[in-house]
């Protein structure tokens, strides 16, 4: 009963004024007395006249002894007491866990009474659901427990088998358009351009349609090698050092491969078809932009005599001399280095070899796909090999050797392309994922010990990583997304701090179940029979509070994993998918396989000697065992409960139960979360390009260099802006004759649209274009990423206008309408361009004939604006380049048609970084929102969800902050894709906390201090198990050598800690401080289903399943 509650029926009066005798006419009871109560009896006649205290009313929350009339029982159950069936509070009168006592019957016979007690139900009240689930599942499970086990395995291992077999179960290849934002204006424009260049109609030769002839061109981007020497003191410009250099760059040169993919000379192919023999070194042509042949001349490379100080001391004064021409300058200055200061630093210089373009079978191929660097791989792999044995360098397991100095003498080396990237990375991951091991091992430890079985964390460890294969079938078959990679298989590391995590939480409510089945009043029942009942009541409440606080931790993770499916860019679209869905196979898993673990490990028990005993008679229930033991006595000796206190009860609760110190705590840690506000605020894009590897990898050290640390690039090292008058987009649309895979973008890019108001016939449309050429010398540009304060290179042929070199064709003469057309198709098909950009040797491109009507042209520009520089620096050259062609488009005459830009991969990734930025904070509104409706739901309280939502933020921002001013980063691609992440991993300690806080009012605990310390008792040990857990899979990829892998091993130990740290000391010191008393806050009853629907009576036993030899 509770004080103050509403009267029994008549009925029940007149039942026990029957009973006469039989009843005692005083029931003395144990209740919890709050004031609320005692001043309702105090001033309610009714109740001064039917119950009379037996003691005075003490202090707040104290037990007290009652004296009430027998006519205010309620009929119960013969197998259940009045104390059970009066009141879901009597937990809190014995400090304990569970409204019942053991006087109250056997555990099974209690067991329905605290499901509807943790939900918030009187004895009498409908099941809720959860209950009832639980009692079903756990009554399957105690009954058949290897039928379960087997059959729940069977299906997993099933479809684990599907996807093997099927051949998807693997990465798919990766695409050039991955990473794209499709519908972004720079993403089409660069396709549009690229589709109608692939239409147009060929340059005749005799009648035919001449191919570029193979290998004819160097291709330095794709199939290039840079080098770059530094001189440990002086000058870089001496002959040994020189012969040094030579030495290196003989490695490139006299590679066996070489000859098979080098640049030829003129004439060379005719006369290896004439000999009918293969090509040789000498077949090949010099590299021009070496410094080892600027000093030794074509054919001496291969001697590599040392050079006399003469010779090396004049060439050195022509470089220092064309430094002074601004023209010169952009060409020699690739070969010397830079200081901080921009001025000339002689003691570094640098090569850039290439192979040929094109290749062989490859002849349709662009100079930067991905498949020409699959072509020449043995190349690569043959150099890399020379490299490593000239230097006498080795990859270790651990470390690669690119991580090392590589040193010649006094002159230290490195070098980069490509290719060896690619090598580099494949060689990378598969040491870095080799670390997987060690976390799961960690991983398998924390189970094991904090399960207390080995059976159990063994098996927890392979649902969790089952979960992959599981997760992956519904990706791929159900949801049908066929894109696949290396990124994905990061969240295995996440998986095993989140499924651990999830497994904690059902092993410590089964460890508190213990408590349930000690000193409990059983009937005659046999051993097995008591076995089957405590495991199937041990097995409910786990499962209850397992199935309800987990889903409202991996709901809120799923959520905010799934917010990146908002984005556009494939790669961080499909692993917020695939995560959502690892998320949630986990929780599938945790309320079946786990139950049905736990229910062999105890019915069995599985140990490690043990491990095959699902065939032999179960062992009776520890309390049966001595009952035997003793005799054969049917009542079981008293079990005590044998769970310690842990570390949070022993240290944390005495000291932070006192308010003023939980007051001091919570201020501390909100002047620290405001702090983090702060620094998160100055989170900027980042200043350089990302870096694959750690800035004291070769690689790295290559692009940085190469970057800023020489007085000028060469031609690759410049973008050149491609403008097409008369395109007018791309249409992606699938068609009959297309079917677009939306997850490989690769497959189809589109079709080009052209503009029909094209019309270079009018002569305004060819006098814009060549004012436009003079216009486009002089666009000044502030940034500084512009060189001399200028958008174009200042050499006159910086700019490739094809109707300059027109006019000088036809000596100025003025055509118009089809006459001019049929003069640009002459000039077109007999004249090539002055200079060559964008390895376009012809005006076959840049003047689009497309079936023999001019549907486009092209201008382009080199800028002095140099490739892969910071965001900021290629935004605000962007901007200046949008300006000047906008401007340019409103001044354009109709017939010129649409103007487009594009500067290929610049600005593209440009694109990508602000959509990652964007992505970012698109996600926080998507994900705090949601974990504000989920721990409303979850905790029933306003005011909890309040609190909880805070705090969540406060640790979002720190771990932002924590990257600003711990770690220096920017908000690059790794940390937008961890910030939504944080959310999902920090939301799970605050919830289970926050839930439990409340589920405790419900069994009796009204304070804030009794809820705050019943929340640390029931759920403490859980949140610090799993922290620690997350932890060590976080740390695990500490030893990756990735930057990615490395970065988020930071974001995600950094989130751990400070999720932790925030719960402990700012959200339950605030619980503690100005938590919700009593039903302050509860919105429980405007969920509550009966509110809306007649409150039906429920019979004692109708939720209980059966078990054997009950009826």
């Amino acid at each position: 009963l509770r004080l103050g509650c509403t009267r029994p029926p008549e009925g029940c009066v007149a039942e026990s004024q029957r009973a006469g005798g039989a009843m005692s006419s005083t029931i003395h009871i144990q209740v919890p007395v709050t004031r609320q109560l005692e001043a309702e009896a105090a001033t309610d006649p009714e109740i001064q006249r039917e119950i009379s205290l037996n003691a005075d009313i003490g202090s707040l929350g104290t037990q007290k002894e009652h004296s009430i009339s027998a006519h205010e029982q309620h009929a119960v159950s013969p197998k259940v007491s009045l104390r059970a069936r009066g009141s879901r509070t009597g937990a809190a009168l014995r400090n304990s866990s569970f409204c019942t006592e053991a006087s109250d019957g056997s555990a099974f016979e209690r067991v329905p009474s605290e499901l509807r007690a943790r939900r918030g139900r009187e004895p009498e009240d409908v099941m809720p659901t959860s209950g009832r689930l639980a009692l079903h599942v756990s009554s399957v499970a105690a009954r058949h427990p290897c039928k379960l086990f087997c059959g729940c395995w069977s299906v997993v291992l099933g479809l684990t088998l599907a996807g093997v077999l099927s051949g998807e179960l693997a990465f798919s290849e990766e695409g050039n358009k991955d990473w794209q934002v499709l519908d972004n204006v720079h993403s089409e424009a660069a396709d549009a351009i690229q589709l109608a260049e692939a239409a147009v109609d060929c340059r005749p030769l005799n009648g035919t349609c001449p191919e570029l002839p193979i290998r004819s061109q160097f291709n330095k981007g794709a199939l290039g090698f840079s080098l770059i020497y530094e001189a440990t003191g002086g000058t870089m410009f001496t002959p040994e050092r020189l012969q040094q250099a030579c030495v290196v760059e003989r490695l490139f040169l006299q590679n066996e491969h070489y000859p098979k993919f080098c640049t030829l000379r003129p004439g060379a192919r005719e006369n290896l078809t004439v000999e009918g023999r293969s090509p040789m070194a000498s077949d090949c042509q010099a590299q021009s932009s070496s410094v080892v042949q600027l000093f030794y001349g074509t054919g001496s490379v291969v001697e590599c005599e040392l050079l006399s100080e003469e010779n090396v001391s004049a060439i050195k004064q022509d470089l220092l001399a064309g430094l002074q021409d601004p023209v010169q300058k952009l060409q020699i200055g690739f070969f010397v280095g830079a200081d901080a200061a921009g001025q000339p630093y002689l003691h570094r210089s640098r090569s850039l070899l290439g192979l040929g373009y094109p290749l062989e079978g490859h002849e349709d191929e662009p100079p930067t796909s991905n498949v020409l660097r699959a072509a020449t791989r043995e190349f690569w792999e043959q150099l890399e090999q020379d490299m490593l044995e000239h230097f006498g360098k080795q990859h270790s397991l651990t470390q690669t050797a690119y991580w090392e100095q590589w040193q010649v003498g006094d002159v230290e080396v490195l070098f980069l392309s490509m290719s060896l990237g690619d090598l580099e990375k494949e060689r990378v991951v598969s040491s870095d994922m080799s670390w997987l091991l060690l976390s799961m091992i960690l991983v398998w430890m924390c189970l094991v010990w904090r399960t207390t079985s080995l059976f159990v964390g063994s098996v927890s460890l392979l649902q969790i990583l089952f979960s992959i294969p599981v997760a992956f079938s519904v990706y791929r078959f159900v949801l049908n997304i066929s894109y696949f990679q290396q990124l994905h298989g990061i969240l295995i590391f996440i998986m095993l701090g989140v499924g651990s995590d999830d497994v904690f939480v059902f092993s410590d409510a089964w460890q508190q179940s213990e408590e349930l089945v000690s000193n409990a009043d059983h009937p005659s029942d046999d051993a097995n029979d008591k076995a089957t009942k405590d495991l199937t009541a041990r097995l409910a409440l786990a499962y209850q509070r397992a199935m309800v606080s987990v889903f409202n931790t991996s709901f809120t993770t799923a959520v905010a994993f799934l917010a990146t499916a908002i984005s556009p860019i494939i790669p961080i679209r499909t692993m917020g998918i695939f995560a959502c869905l690892l998320v949630l196979t986990n929780y599938v898993f945790v309320i079946t396989l786990t139950p049905a673990a736990f229910s062999v490990w105890q019915s069995y028990d599985m140990n490690i000697s043990r491990c095959c005993r699902c065939c032999c008679p179960r062992r009776q229930a520890p309390a049966v065992a001595e009952s035997v033991a003793r005799g054969g006595s049917d009542q079981p000796a008293a079990v005590e409960s044998s769970r310690a206190p842990s570390m949070l009860e022993r240290w944390f609760l005495p000291i932070f139960e006192k308010p003023s110190i939980a007051v001091a705590s919570l201020l501390l840690f909100a002047l620290w979360g405001g702090l983090n506000c702060y620094w998160a605020a100055q989170l900027e894009p980042p200043h350089k390009m990302f870096q694959f590897f750690g800035e004291e990898h070769m690689h790295s050290r290559v692009q940085d260099t190469s970057a800023t640390g020489f007085v000028a690039g060469s031609d690759d090292d410049y973008l050149v802006l491609q403008i097409s008058f008369g395109i007018e987009g791309v249409d992606r649309s699938p068609n009959s004759t297309v079917s677009l895979d939306p997850w490989a973008p690769d497959l189809f890019y589109g079709v080009e649209v052209f503009d029909g108001r094209f019309d270079l016939g009018q002569p305004s449309a060819q006098a814009f274009l060549r004012g436009f050429c003079d216009r486009m010398r002089s666009v000044p540009c502030s940034s500084k990423g512009c060189a001399n304060g200028l958008l174009v290179q200042p050499d006159p042929r910086a700019v490739s206008c094809f109707i300059e070199d027109f006019d000088e064709w036809t000596g100025g003469l003025a055509y118009e309408g089809e006459e001019f057309t049929s003069r640009l198709r002459t000039f077109r098909d007999e004249q090539q361009p002055q200079r060559i950009l964008n390895n376009q040797a012809t005006w076959e491109k840049s003047i689009g004939f497309v079936d023999g009507q001019l549907r486009y042209v092209e201008i382009q520009a080199m800028l002095t604006l140099k490739k892969t520089q910071p965001a900021s620096v290629r935004a605000e050259v962007l901007d200046v380049v949008e300006h000047f062609l906008q401007q340019e488009q409103a001044a354009a005459p109709e017939a010129i048609g649409r103007i487009l830009q594009t500067v290929g991969f610049d600005w593209i990734l440009l694109v990508l970084e602000q959509e990652l930025v964007g992505g970012l904070f698109n996600g926080f509104a998507i994900c705090f929102p949601t974990a504000f409706v989920v721990l409303l739901l979850a905790t029933q309280n306003v005011l909890v969800a309040v609190y909880a939502v805070v705090t969540i933020g406060a640790i979002v921002m720190s771990v932002l902050g924590w990257c600003w001013a711990a770690e220096g980063w920017y908000l690059g691609v790794a940390e937008s894709i961890a910030g939504i992440i944080v959310i999902g991993l920090a939301v799970d300690y605050v919830i289970h906390l926050g839930h439990m806080y409340l589920e405790v009012g419900h069994l009796g605990y009204e304070t804030r201090a009794e809820r705050w310390r019943m929340a640390f008792k029931n759920m403490g040990a859980t949140v610090l198990a799993g922290a620690v857990t997350t932890l060590v899979a976080g740390l695990s990829m500490r030893f990756c050598q990735m930057t990615f892998f490395l970065q988020m091993s930071t974001l995600i130990s950094v989130t751990i800690v400070y999720s932790l740290l925030f719960t402990l000391f700012f959200f339950m010191c605030l619980l503690r401080v100005v938590g919700p008393d009593g039903r302050f806050g509860d919105i429980s009853g405007l969920l509550r289903h009966d509110r809306w629907c007649p409150k039906r009576h429920v019979g004692s036993s109708s939720e209980v399943p059966a078990a054997p030899g009950i009826a």
